[in-house]
C-alpha cells in the first residue's frame, strides 16, 4: 500500500511523495511534462527494492492519463 500526495504541480512538472504502508520518510517521484516520463527521484525510506515506488509511478502516470491529479490518494494492490 502507498499513500500519496501531490507536492507540486507547474507547466513543467508534477511531484508527488509517496509513503509505502503510510509510514516513514516519504520518496519522490518527478513527472516532466514534455517528455512523459515519471522519474523516481528520492526512495521512500523503507522502499529497500523499489517495489513501492515503481507502483506508485505507474500510479501516477495512470492519474495523469485520466487527467485527474488526486491532491492525496491511497494505493493498494495485491
Amino acid at each position: 500500500m502507498n499513500e500519496l500526495k501531490l507536492k507540486e504541480y507547474n507547466g513543467e512538472r508534477i511531484v508527488y511523495l509517496y509513503i509505502p504502508e503510510g509510514d516513514g520518510k516519504p520518496g519522490e517521484i518527478i513527472y516532466d511534462i514534455k517528455t512523459k516520463e515519471a522519474t523516481v527521484t528520492t526512495r521512500a525510506a523503507n522502499d529497500i527494492y523499489g517495489k513501492y515506488g515503481h507502483n506508485a509511478t505507474r500510479k501516477i502516470k495512470e492519474y495523469i492519463g485520466r487527467e485527474i491529479l488526486p491532491l492525496t490518494a491511497t494505493q493498494a494492490w495485491c
